[in-house]
């Protein structure tokens, strides 16, 4: 299929070989008038070659209030028992018990960058638990379907 037939802009094989897979994001919305804020506890696994000791997310027009993760949770490996694994790292008091990370925030490339402690470098089959805390402000083009949702002239709605 060439470019010009291809319905989205974006496939899974535009992207390459990821070497964090994403397993799960467990997503808290907080939506005010003038923001929104998101609290992302995400479950990454990974497959790549060698160590990892940076953890490289797109990060695009957020501002960011925290970078941590949880040291003690239960795989999810092939089993994918996703209520026992969120129970794992929420049972003990959820803030007590995420480290707080290191990161730099990119705004050139929109990446933000996570440094992983030398005691939690990630191998081959690893998993971890990120908690991200980041804010989204609206505007015409971010967020643009909960804030400024609105119906074209031309739209056939307006049609009698």
């Amino acid at each position: 299929m060439s470019t010009e037939e291809r319905e989205y802009a974006f496939y899974p094989d535009s992207f390459g070989h990821l070497s964090l897979k994403p397993l799960h994001l467990e997503l808290t919305f907080d939506v005010l008038p003038t923001r929104v804020k998101v609290t992302n506890n995400c479950t990454f696994f990974y497959q790549g070659e060698g160590v990892c000791d940076i953890i490289t997310l797109n990060c695009n027009d957020l501002q960011v209030e925290q970078v941590g993760y949880y040291p003690v949770f239960k795989k999810l490996g092939k089993t994918r028992r996703i209520q026992s694994h969120v129970a794992s790292f929420k049972s003990s008091s959820m803030d007590s018990s995420i480290v707080s990370l290191k990161y730099t925030l990119n705004k050139d490339d929109n990446l933000l960058l996570i440094e992983l402690p030398k005691d939690h470098i990630l191998r081959y089959g690893d998993e971890i638990v990120l908690k991200l805390v980041t804010i989204a402000r609206p505007t015409k083009n971010i967020l643009e379907g909960i804030y400024y949702d609105y119906t074209t002239p031309s739209s056939s709605t307006n049609k009698d």
